[in-house]
């Protein structure tokens, strides 16, 4: 991805990796915090399959500014499913 030609500010980052995520067809990202600093997002929380986990991580990245994802994502089954529990992505 180019560098934008200004820095984007962390906030400007933040702000649009959690409106990226909100709008993420089949992602419930209800329980994902994002934070920024100097381009380095981390994703933390809980999501309910190893392929949300995933698809946040894919969506933080293609943010403009964004310049390294650190996924600390927890995965837990919904309740009722076979398998609960956390797991690290």
């Amino acid at each position: 991805m180019p560098e934008p030609i200004y820095p984007t500010s962390d906030l400007r980052i933040r702000l649009e990796v959690l409106d990226r995520l909100r709008h993420a067809p089949g992602l419930d990202a209800s329980d994902i915090s994002v934070t920024s600093d100097h381009g380095e997002v981390r994703l933390s929380g809980v999501v309910w399959s190893e392929a949300d986990c995933r698809q946040a991580q894919e969506v933080a990245a293609a943010v403009l500014g964004v310049k390294r994802v650190r996924n600390g994502l927890l995965v837990q089954a919904k309740s009722g499913s076979v398998g609960t529990g956390l797991l690290a992505p």
